[in-house]
């Protein structure tokens, strides 16, 4: 996945994935660093832009928490919108901004949205075996 054309397009930044698994057209007018900007304006009701060149559905297969077993990526029907902060170690404080969606998404009562931060370092401290490396390949 990680070499996957469209999903390298999207990566460090925020994507927006809706109720049926398709990935939001975000406005390309608005810096990609803008997770909460986009979380604020979201609504259940509006028609999006769709991307479909990204297979959400892998996507979502291939995601795993590392801190804790128990935490299943939600089925379609369970949420409004999915909110994807990819993130690395390498770009410090850049990553700062995308984390502003969290604190977004907390304020909108109005919606269920999921937040997954993921992480695209690999790094050996995550005792990560070599097989699960070439799962993300």
């Amino acid at each position: 996945m990680l070499r996957t054309k469209s999903f390298n397009k999207s990566m460090l930044s925020t994507m927006i994935i809706d109720s049926d698994f398709h990935k939001i057209k975000l406005d390309s007018t608005k810096c990609q660093w803008s997770g909460g900007y986009f979380v604020s304006h979201l609504k259940k009701d509006t028609t999006y832009r769709i991307d479909n060149s990204l297979d959400i559905d892998k996507l979502l297969s291939m995601i795993t928490c590392i801190s804790d077993s128990t935490t299943k990526i939600p089925k379609r029907g369970e949420f409004n919108f999915i909110v994807i902060n990819t993130w690395a170690k390498f770009i410090g404080k850049m990553n700062e901004r995308l984390f502003y969606s969290m604190t977004e998404a907390e304020k909108r009562k109005d919606l269920r949205i999921v937040i997954i931060n993921l992480n695209i370092d690999l790094q050996q401290s995550w005792n990560i075996s070599k097989n699960d490396f070439i799962k993300f390949n």
